[in-house]
């Protein structure tokens, strides 16, 4: 009988999830951002709504919401590493390498999508809906502006 190798400990797996998540997120997130940002407002370009952007808001409204991103997305790696390590280690009987990363990383693709999916349609709904109101609350005060000051 194979004997199977150890698993990395869930504390071990979830501080390798933080530390990628950090990484990836403090250089992926300004980018995800000027996305939403170009699908809400449609901007004629990147480099144009990076400008308009680090104008109102400065290099800090690029982060605006990055602590519930690294929040979930760690929670979300630390799954995704855990049910990595454990099916590596349930599927110890394939001997081919290769055909067992892949079934562990299948495996833990699938459940990590299953709970991912739904978040990131909340969070991109949450993006929307303070974006919209933060257009509709520069209508008012433009509307307001006008009441008091015609031309």
């Amino acid at each position: 009988m194979q004997q199977r190798r150890n698993v990395p400990s869930t504390m071990n797996q979830f501080f390798a999830a933080v530390s990628s998540t950090c990484c990836s997120s403090f250089v992926g997130y300004p980018l995800d951002n000027l996305k939403t940002r170009m699908q809400a407002y449609h901007f004629k370009s990147i480099k144009n709504c990076t400008k308009e952007s680090l104008k109102k808001e400065g290099i800090s409204g690029l982060y605006k919401g990055i602590s519930i991103q690294l929040g979930v997305v760690s929670f979300v790696r630390t799954i995704n590493f855990t049910t990595y390590e454990h099916s590596k280690s349930f599927l110890s009987f394939i001997n081919h390498h290769l055909t067992k990363c892949f079934l562990s990383g299948f495996c833990s693709g699938s459940i990590a999508s299953l709970i991912t999916c739904p978040l990131e349609i909340a969070k991109i709904q949450i993006q929307l809906r303070m974006m919209m109101m933060e257009r509709e609350k520069v209508v008012i005060q433009e509307r307001i502006f006008m009441a008091f000051c015609p031309r």
